[in-house]
């Protein structure tokens, strides 16, 4: 592969994991808000957005990488792209499914921590 489908892949984890990072600190504060323990309930979010970080890189490689990346060579071969543009095209499939699934694991996961923390907290 091309210099240029590792660059897109790339980005794809970084722009990942900054959306995520900008994400769970939104979806966080949003949930504690109303608490009587705010600091436990965000302490216990954002510990479980960093556990969820590792498997999440593998579930993004795996699932977000084999579906953006099919879909982008199914859909570059249909409409002719030559061998270098497609695997730009096929990097930049990879990097959004990368993205896609990176933000949904590691948000999901602290909205669950948050919110266990505020329900065994508040019983």
């Amino acid at each position: 592969m091309s210099v240029m489908f590792w660059v897109c892949v790339v980005l794809g984890y970084a722009a990942g994991g900054w959306m995520s990072y900008t994400l769970v600190r939104f979806v966080v504060r949003r949930i504690s808000e109303d608490s009587a323990h705010v600091m436990r309930v965000r302490q216990a979010g954002v510990a479980a957005a960093a556990v969820a970080s590792l498997p999440a890189l593998f579930f993004a490689t795996v699932l977000g990488g084999t579906l953006g990346g099919a879909v982008a060579d199914g859909v570059g071969t249909r409409f002719g792209f030559t061998q270098s543009a497609l695997h730009v095209f096929i990097g930049t499939g990879v990097g959004f499914g990368v993205f896609c699934v990176m933000v949904i694991t590691i948000v999901a996961t602290a909205i669950a921590g948050a919110v266990f923390m505020k329900v065994y907290l508040a019983r």
